[in-house]
């Protein structure tokens, strides 16, 4: 081994070993001392990253629970006044039903009265309940009210809100106008009558279930016109609107042009408006032999009138009344278009009067109901002066009975085409290849029912030949103002008939009504400025249009929160909803009703069980009714005790406020229990990460004192060696002594 003193090798080779074993001392000593494996981003650069990703969403998650406490706790406190109303509700109750009993005076009763007062007072206190400075139960954190239940999409309804505005209700009503003559302007209707009303409320709901696009609900008392009227769309067929569309065509539901049922349902807003007892007149007539004629329905009733043409035991019963009949599908809608096109067309086609248009037939019929009433009287001098008569005899038709034999037997005697070949009433063909406004393609065949409803009641429904892909087809709808009615030479299409003139131009209407052709339309009740889709609380007609506004942040992303809203609980929100459905009517004398005309079973028991066994409506009958009728859409501020009756109609306006009251508790109650879920489940979460950062983070303290011993001990050694190695060189010196 050679002597060298300018390279020491085994002290180097000794150094870099200590150097080794002091940075794995220091890196033990650092993971003893702080209990972690990974210190920083150098221990282990990808398990670092993770491992911080998990802290962060501990620490996010932990402030979830926070959040979730809070939540809980302005909960409870929302909880706690709305028990103390519910309570209030209770014992006003008894005080209502204590005045309805007569062995009060009125002096009793005006004294009870101010005990209702004191208690009305005491719920609107509770509605000012505060948490953390927020008002909870004002009405400024209600959520959605729809009387069909369901959601309504924002954009969907301030779509048809600036329709309704800027086009479809004065399009509607100047086509009601031309078709009939009726207004809602005295200056221009029909020999200057004044409607009944004037005012229209607006409101939606969204109820799949109902079969209604759209309705109007009017309130009326025996021998009068109507005296309120509120239209409802019902968005679960219109909450995916076109808004590209200016007819308001729903992309999924795919149902009639929402323009075409909006002129279908004003037509009975200005019938109910001019026409005494309006609810008087048979169903076919007032659904198929007016609403329907005024924009026709050849594209979307044909399969209907097909059916009833080749069951005329069911048609004729539709035309005489009979519930089951006209209530079934759309029967009465298509057997009063088909009954109507008839009267008009033989009325025209008859060389012995002067009359040659069918809107001058209409207009007669109805410029004669708005004079007189819609009871049966009435309408038979109606249909008769129309065609032609004096009231009782000289016209085409003489009354309603005439007009439906007539139109009977031309149905069970169909007769031959005018090649001499024989009708033929079951014969329908599809083609599926395209399809009308309706989904379907009816193809014209000489003898089929097509050509026996174009020959006998003027109704053109679809193709002349076989459909091959590439020939038009009669596109007018049937409209009373069309060409296929002989109203017009112009041909009105499912797209013109309601016509839409300033779509480019279409916005929101700027305060809380409208005054359109004559009708001032209520958009939202005491609203005084814009109206926008800003989540801000709007009344349209007589329900609560508005978004759950209390956002509870529960999860550790953006938006992953749960929305809660709480009903507005002040007097002047509870109360009752409709309790008679105005799309049904029933006989003020008889007492006969449609089916569904009472909204609530328990209404229908109880006018049932007041019935005898005669075939008038009974005075408790009567009564019973007219509660029902002055109870429907008031809230406990309409409540008076002051009088028997009034006490009988504040009782129903309560169980609807306590009906009301009853629901947001059960929403409280379900608001809490799933937040005590979310809780749970937050916190669950929580460990279960933090577990999982533990096993990548934590070290094993027991085998990192094993590590910082032996590297202890390897320090040490080597340290002791460096000593010797460095002594090495030292031998040199030894040659030179």
């Amino acid at each position: 081994m050679s002597m060298i003193v300018h390279n020491n090798m085994s002290a180097v080779r000794t150094l870099n070993l200590l150097n080794q074993n002091s940075s794995l001392l220091q890196q033990s000593l650092e993971r003893v001392s702080s209990g972690q494996k990974i210190n920083s981003a150098k221990d282990d650069a990808a398990s670092f990253a993770i491992s911080e990703k998990m802290r962060e969403q501990i620490r996010s998650l932990d402030q979830d629970t926070q959040n979730i406490q809070n939540a809980s706790s302005l909960i409870k406190v929302a909880e706690g006044a709305v028990s103390s109303t519910v309570d209030i509700l209770k014992t006003i109750k008894e005080k209502a039903i204590d005045a309805a009993n007569d062995t009060n005076t009125d002096s009793d009763r005006a004294t009870i009265q101010k005990e209702i007062d004191q208690f009305m007072d005491q719920v609107n206190d509770n509605a000012l309940v505060t948490f953390n400075g927020k008002y909870l139960i004002d009405g400024s954190t209600s959520e959605v009210i729809e009387g069909g239940g369901g959601a309504v999409d924002e954009d969907a309804r301030d779509f048809i809100i600036k329709g309704l505005a800027s086009d479809w209700v004065q399009s509607a009503l100047s086509l009601i106008n031309d078709s009939f003559g009726l207004t809602f302007d005295s200056t221009t209707n029909v020999d200057n009558l004044t409607p009944g009303v004037t005012d229209i409320s607006v409101a939606f709901e969204n109820d799949a279930s109902s079969g209604n696009l759209a309705y109007v609900t009017h309130w009326s008392s025996s021998g009068n016109k109507a005296s309120k009227l509120q239209l409802t769309v019902n968005m679960a067929y219109y909450n995916n609107i076109d808004t590209t569309n200016e007819n308001g065509y729903d992309t999924v539901s795919k149902q009639t042009y929402l323009d075409r049922v909006l002129a279908h349902e004003f037509t009975h807003a200005a019938m109910a408006a001019n026409i005494a007892d309006f609810d008087k007149l048979p169903k076919w007539f007032k659904e198929g032999g007016s609403a329907e004629l005024v924009h026709g329905v050849d594209d979307s009733r044909a399969v209907t009138m097909k059916n009833l043409l080749n069951d005329p035991t069911t048609l004729k019963k539709v035309l005489d009344g009979d519930e089951t009949a006209e209530n079934t599908g759309d029967n009465a809608y298509a057997a009063g278009y088909m009954i109507m096109r008839y009267m008009l067309k033989e009325t025209v086609d008859d060389t012995n009067n002067a009359i040659n248009s069918p809107v001058d037939v209409v207009k007669t019929l109805m410029k004669e109901l708005a004079n007189t009433s819609g009871s049966a009287s009435d309408f038979d001098a109606a249909i008769s002066k129309a065609t032609g008569g004096n009231g009782s005899t000289g016209g085409i038709f003489n009354s309603k009975s005439d007009l439906i034999t007539k139109f009977m037997n031309v149905v069970n005697n169909p007769g031959n085409n005018s090649s001499g070949n024989a009708y033929d009433l079951t014969s329908l063909t599809v083609a599926s290849s395209t399809s009308t406004s309706d989904g379907e393609v009816l193809t014209f065949a000489p003898t089929s029912v097509i050509a026996f409803m174009k020959d006998k009641f003027g109704i053109d429904t679809q193709y002349f030949g076989a459909y091959n892909g590439t020939q038009t087809y009669d596109s007018d709808t049937g409209a009373v103002t069309g060409s296929d009615a002989g109203g017009s030479a112009t041909a009105h299409d499912a797209e013109g008939i309601v016509p839409e003139s300033n779509f480019a131009n279409w916005a929101l209407p700027t305060g809380a009504t409208s005054l359109i052709s004559g009708l001032t339309v209520h958009w939202s009740d005491g609203l005084t400025t814009d109206i926008s889709s800003d989540g801000n609380s709007f009344t349209y007609g007589e329900l609560v249009m508005t978004e759950k506004k209390l956002t509870m942040q529960t999860g550790t992303k953006a938006n992953q929160a749960t929305n809660i809203g709480f009903y507005d609980m002040r007097t002047q929100s509870m109360g009752t909803q409709s309790l008679i459905n105005a799309s049904k009517s029933i006989d003020t004398d008889t007492g006969v009703y449609d089916a569904g005309y009472f909204v609530k079973q328990d209404d229908e028991n109880k006018f049932k069980s007041l019935a005898n066994n005669g075939n008038k409506m009974t005075d408790a009958q009567k009564e019973w009714l007219e509660t029902l009728q002055n109870a429907q859409n008031k809230t406990l501020d309409d409540i008076s005790v002051t009088t028997k009756k009034d006490a009988n109609i504040a009782i129903r306006v309560i169980d609807g406020a306590i009906d009301y009251a009853l629901n947001q508790q059960t929403d409280i109650g379900s608001y809490l229990q799933r937040f005590d879920y979310t809780g749970s489940n937050v916190t669950t979460m929580s460990e279960n990460i933090q577990s999982a950062e533990s096993t990548i983070r934590d070290t094993d303290m027991a085998k990192e004192m094993t590590n910082f011993t032996k590297n202890n001990v390897l320090v040490q050694a080597a340290q002791s060696m460096l000593a010797q190695a460095n002594q090495s060189s030292s031998a040199v010196l030894s040659l030179l002594q």
